[in-house]
């Protein structure tokens, strides 16, 4: 088997892996992205391939998604947050056992950025790490209090610059917030 020849994009090129060469050789787009244009590549993903990434998201959801607390309709933006940091290092069932009491208790930014320690410590102790947990999302209600009037931001960067938050988790909470 002949080796497949580089494809050519605006940083450089790239070798398809025997994983991707069939997808390569198929594709209606290899044609153009062999040309070099990064624009022509920009295009191709805005009209036809862009389009049709919330419809397989929305499918591969409804056939393989998992039901979680925070992702019901309704929940406020601080729900979502309060989610993505606990679940670093953790599994999303851990998370959702404690997660309803821990909203319950702490609503808003506020609520936690003012809440007893030692409370918050108490509904995170099943999932370990309790300490560190602890000052990050109070040390994020601070944050979201002080630069934000208690309310989450909307954009990824003010997101971003939440202390404890990670690019990560600011990704997953602009997405569903």
């Amino acid at each position: 088997m002949a080796a497949a020849a580089p494809t050519r994009f605006a940083g450089g090129s790239h070798t398809p892996g025997p994983l991707e060469r069939p997808l390569c050789q198929r594709s209606a787009i290899a044609g153009k992205l062999e040309a070099g244009a990064q624009e022509q590549y920009n295009a191709l993903m805005r009209e036809g391939l862009a389009a049709r990434v919330p419809t397989f998201f929305r499918w591969f959801y409804r056939k393989h998604g998992r039901a979680f607390p925070w992702r019901e309709r309704g929940v406020p933006a601080f729900g979502i947050l309060v989610a993505e940091m606990p679940l670093r290092q953790t599994r999303a069932e851990q998370v959702a056992a404690i997660w309803p009491e821990l909203m319950a208790r702490y609503p808003a930014p506020s609520d936690m950025a003012h809440g007893d320690p030692g409370e918050l410590y108490a509904i995170l102790v099943p999932l370990g790490l309790g300490r560190q947990r602890v000052e990050a999302l109070i040390s994020a209600s601070a944050a979201l209090v002080t630069r934000h009037h208690g309310k989450v931001p909307k954009s990824l960067e003010g997101l971003a610059a939440i202390p404890h938050l990670g690019l990560y988790s600011a990704n997953a909470t602009a997405c569903f917030a």
